[in-house]
């Protein structure tokens, strides 16, 4: 064989090896893009999904905002006093374009065993998204701990039944003789509280830390 003739066929063996490298180097390319397209194809329809979702559940949220009651039950201290309006106001100021409906449901006098009794025709009627509940005070100065421990675990209950975000409020100081134990009521809403998986709302605190600034001398 001359050396013309092996100069030729070793270049057309190394353009084969080579076209064929190309080759199965554009194939592994085209398989990798192609694998690359899939992945995307499923991350923008996963993304679609969750778009989806996230619309539905703004769409939920918006209803619910936009109509949302809350009730807040409870004694004489409910009635006398006017956070309950506050909270309206507050409500009304910081989401103006919303429609908050803000109901008082509470008796002077009461204990826990009778809110218990009313709670399907003076609370459950309304159809409320937030119950907050603040008895105590009567009860510390009238009623056992058992039948205040039952009474406000069947109310918590009762809220949870209306699937209803609920709030306890915790019992303040009390300055009236033989309610000294107001602690241990405060200790039986901690306990309905976390067993139930709902929020204290602790007023207890800031009364006793800084009591010149709610309470009235005399």
């Amino acid at each position: 064989m001359n050396k013309k003739l092996y100069f030729i066929i070793l270049s057309l063996i190394l353009v084969l090896v080579f076209s064929f490298s190309l080759i199965f180097y554009n194939h592994n390319e085209i398989s990798k893009l192609e694998i690359q397209l899939e992945e995307k194809s499923n991350e923008i329809g996963s993304l679609e999904n969750k778009l989806q979702v996230a619309s539905e559940e703004i769409k939920k949220l918006k209803t619910k905002e936009d109509n949302l009651t809350i009730l807040v039950m409870g004694d004489s201290l409910i009635i006398k006093s006017d956070w309950v309006q506050i909270l309206d106001k507050l409500l009304e100021f910081n989401y103006p374009n919303s429609n908050y409906n803000v109901i008082t449901s509470a008796k002077g006098g009461e204990r826990a065993h009778k809110g218990r009794e009313r709670f399907g025709y003076s609370v459950a009627v309304h159809k409320p998204q937030i119950i907050i509940i603040a008895y105590g005070t009567n009860d510390v100065k009238g009623g056992t701990i058992q039948d205040f421990e039952d009474s406000m675990e069947r109310i918590v209950i009762q809220a949870k039944d209306l699937d209803a975000e609920v709030f306890i409020n915790l019992i303040g100081p009390i300055n009236i003789p033989d309610s000294e134990h107001y602690y241990e009521f405060n200790g039986v809403i901690r306990r309905i509280a976390f067993k139930h998986s709902i929020t204290v709302i602790n007023v207890l605190t800031p009364l006793l830390e800084y009591p010149d600034e709610y309470f009235i001398d005399g």
